[in-house]
């Protein structure tokens, strides 16, 4: 471990984007990002579906290559309910389908786009589900 709750800020288009990484590993093959999960997975290939599609482990995975030069080797998410870890490495695809994703979303809250997109899921969650007119909580 060489970093935990570590702050990250990249520039993508003019925009910065910043966070912080729950945790960076450093071995001799290179970076692992590490991100932890509570939400209850229980398959490994599910776990590693989710890490292969995470946008946050991919910004985090962008912001690691423009500070140093170098693709992290590896990206983790560490599901803490059942102790299973999904595993991706990042490739050339995903970090472009990535960027995609944050170019639009970068684009959208500069019109100041912020409609709704309710889910069961997500609106359970949600602090506002009580008062949203939007919410499927």
């Amino acid at each position: 471990v060489v970093a935990v709750e570590r702050p990250f800020e990249f520039a993508l288009d003019g925009m910065r984007i910043r966070g912080r990484v729950d945790r960076l590993d450093e071995d001799e093959g290179g970076t692992v990002i590490v991100d932890y999960k509570t939400s209850d997975v229980r398959d490994q290939r599910k776990a590693n579906d989710k890490a292969r599609g995470s946008l946050q482990l991919h910004a985090y995975a962008l912001a690691h290559e423009q500070k140093t030069g170098k693709r992290p080797r590896a990206m983790q998410l560490h599901f803490l309910e059942s102790s299973l870890i999904g595993e991706s490495t990042p490739d050339p695809a995903r970090l472009d389908k990535a960027r995609e994703q944050l170019r639009a979303a970068m684009a959208g809250i500069a019109a100041g786009e912020f409609a709704p997109q309710p889910n069961p899921v997500a609106c359970g969650f949600c602090p506002f589900r009580q008062i949203c007119v939007a919410s499927a909580a």
